[in-house]
């Protein structure tokens, strides 16, 4: 066991690297079978030799995530419990998924030919949601949830410059994204100088006695002195069908089905490809609506 330690040694070119290798090696020989660590130590040094690519970065659970990824990590899993037990670098759970959130993010974009009219435009909007989120305004995952939709909007019309009739008929067939869409098309508007306005809600298809009666049910849940156990859920269902026009069958099935994801501003309630924002519930909400 020695010797293929001291053989494999130079391989790992960093200093530290290479003394975390060799300590590594030590830590094996006493806490796995002899026989087994020797037979194996060949396929953990490739994880050193990779960490020798940080350099003088600090061995922190960012830098690695950043480095290796969430899988590859889970690939090198004894050298990884090694860094736990031994240097008390713990990566959490959190931390994760928060890569794997990221590497997504990064993903959506990868995703667009970069040769392709939309890709500057599309790079500048994931930009603009990476300064978002480094400044705390939003969450990776809100950011990720920003860029889908802007992805597959910028396909509808491939020259980069989506006009109004494009966006009506994205939505008409993705009303769910409305609100994941808004973002873009402030963008798009901004900073690309395109003319385009979100068009107003189709409210035909709920009959208007309703919709009052929505209404008033939130009202009344909203005014309530206390909130019951199931107002969360009672909320989500009747702001469903008030903010995005469904029937309580169809809010029922998607709650039923979906997932609740609990963001800073709201709840973003998410099936496939669609997702349905909805607001924190606060009293003036109704108010404001109508206002606005």
């Amino acid at each position: 066991m020695r010797i293929d330690a001291q053989q494999l040694s130079p391989l790992v070119k960093q200093p530290a690297a290479r003394q975390a290798f060799e300590d590594f090696s030590s830590w094996m020989v006493l806490n796995k079978d002899p026989k087994r660590a020797a037979l194996s130590i060949a396929r953990h040094v490739e994880f050193f030799v990779r960490l020798s690519a940080l350099k003088d970065l600090p061995w922190e659970p960012d830098h690695l995530l950043k480095h290796f990824g969430t899988a590859e990590l889970r690939k090198f899993e004894l050298p990884v419990r090694w860094l736990r037990e031994c240097r008390g670098l713990a990566i959490t759970a959190g931390q994760k998924l928060e890569d794997a959130e990221r590497r997504r993010l990064q993903a959506q974009l990868d995703s667009v030919t970069r040769s392709s009219p939309a890709y500057p435009v599309l790079e500048a909007f994931h930009a603009r949601l990476c300064t978002r989120r480094d400044s705390g305004e939003m969450t990776t995952r809100s950011a990720r949830m920003s860029l889908r939709p802007a992805v597959d909007f910028m396909r509808v019309n491939p020259s980069g410059r989506p006009s109004q009739r494009d966006l009506e008929q994205y939505l008409s067939g993705a009303p769910g994204q409305r609100a994941c869409l808004s973002l873009f098309v402030r963008h798009l508007r901004e900073v690309e100088g395109v003319d385009l306005e979100m068009p107003g809600r189709r409210v035909a298809k709920a009959p208007a006695p309703r919709r009052i009666r929505t209404e008033q049910d939130l009202r009344e849940l909203l005014a309530l002195p206390e909130r019951p156990v199931d107002f969360e859920q009672r909320w989500l269902l009747l702001a469903l069908v008030h903010f995005h026009r469904m029937s309580k069958r169809d809010a029922k099935k998607l709650l039923k089905e979906g997932q609740v994801v609990q963001e800073k501003a709201g709840y973003l309630v998410q099936l496939g490809a669609s997702h349905y924002a909805i607001p924190d519930p606060t009293p003036g909400l109704l108010h404001q609506q109508r206002t606005n």
